[in-house]
């Protein structure tokens, strides 16, 4: 969750780049999750259905850890907490390269999710506290998604070719312990947010609802894709490295994708850019419906990238401008997370009933009803859209 920043103590920027290198820790596995269903199929023998639904643990984690911490930030020494997450992360990346077990990859999974949904509430609500959030937010963007799409660059070409799973989930192992050093900039505690600085009003208006409804479908249409993106890969003749090269070109866009409307804000309405970026990603949803070529599916992946990475800013502006509470900004994670948990599950159903093409039908279909819940929730925003 974005807590509300407590503007009476603000981070200095060495906390502030602690919280990005926890932004970063806490989305390496999710970078990850292409391969990682990929390569589970092999390595534990289950069908695409069945390393979906591992996917779909990890998020579940991921989501419980974020609608929980409401009741739990502002009561936990902040230091101790990430370095707990650290280990627990390494035990269960453990677990997961020793044992073909389904039932224990299942519960490693979600256990991940867990921790890294915790390492990111943290790192969202340090980045709150910065003396201007919206830069920090923007450099946390910027520096993680290339940093994120390194790290599944070099995966593809060089570690799973030579080491396979376990070499990967060694590696992101360290990559976690290495960047949650930086909690030790963090301060020790959060202080109670300043709730009273809150605009009153009604709360949850049908506005910041739609914008929440908008989010989930659209997160959960990327994470239906992205899941199975190393699969469709594979599947029409393009080998481990490539695939890995056209996955860490969607992380840079969605980065660029972020910066570009960053770069807007203010310069015009709400509603063109963020209707202009959903059509972006319904046509490279439509493109992976055709026959695909290694550059249609390059061209499409890198456009999602794009697309996701310029809709992101607007939706969450569109749900913090109707929020009068506080309610609605603190669910953003857990609404996220909710949303992305169903794509990896879907996204197996559509592979064994259809492949690429059902996937990436789901996926279109979800675009569509993100776009609507996003057109009414403008329609019915008195705010900038």
């Amino acid at each position: 969750m974005i807590a509300e920043p407590d503007r009476a103590q603000p981070v200095g920027r060495g906390a502030i780049a602690g919280a990005i290198a926890l932004y970063i820790a806490g989305g390496l596995f999710w970078a990850f999750l292409p391969f990682f269903v990929s390569l589970q199929t092999e390595h534990a023998g289950i069908g695409a259905a069945e390393a979906g639904l591992l996917g779909t643990a990890y998020l579940a984690g991921f989501t419980v850890s974020s609608m929980l911490a409401v009741w739990w930030a502002g009561r936990i020494a902040l230091r101790p907490a990430i370095a707990g997450a650290a280990v627990v992360i390494a035990a269960a990346f453990w677990l997961l390269g020793v044992s073909a077990a389904f039932a224990v990859a299942l519960a490693a999974c979600f256990v991940i999710g867990n921790a890294m949904g915790g390492l990111w509430v943290i790192a969202y609500r340090v980045l709150g506290l910065a003396p201007v959030p919206a830069r920090a937010f923007a450099i946390a963007i910027g520096l993680s998604y290339p940093a994120l799409a390194l790290v599944t660059f070099t995966a593809g070409q060089w570690i799973i070719p030579r080491s396979g799973l376990a070499g990967v989930l060694l590696t992101i192992a360290l990559l976690v312990g290495i960047l949650s050093l930086g909690g030790t900039q963090l301060p020790r505690q959060f202080t109670p947010a300043a709730a009273a600085n809150r605009q009153s009003g009604a709360g949850a208006t049908g506005a910041g609802v739609l914008a929440l409804a908008a989010l989930f479908f659209t997160g959960f249409a990327f994470a239906c894709i992205w899941s199975f993106a190393a699969k469709i890969g594979t599947s029409i003749g393009i080998d481990a490295g490539a695939v890995g090269a056209v996955l860490s070109s969607n992380l840079l866009l969605t980065g660029f994708g972020s910066l570009v409307a960053s770069a807007m804000v203010g310069r015009t309405r709400h509603a063109l850019p963020l209707l202009g970026a959903l059509a972006v990603l319904a046509l490279c949803a439509g493109l992976l419906m055709l026959p695909l070529t290694p550059l249609l599916f390059a061209v499409a992946l890198v456009g999602l990238g794009f697309g996701i990475g310029a809709v992101m800013p607007y939706q969450l502006a569109a749900i913090s401008d109707a929020d009068r509470s506080g309610a609605l900004t603190s669910l953003i994670v857990a609404v996220q997370g909710a949303g992305s948990a169903l794509g990896p599950p879907l996204a197996g159903l559509m592979w064994d009933a259809g492949g690429p093409v059902a996937i990436a039908g789901a996926g279109l279909l979800l675009i569509f009803a993100g776009t609507g819940c996003s057109v009414l929730a403008i329609r019915g925003s008195s705010g900038r859209a």
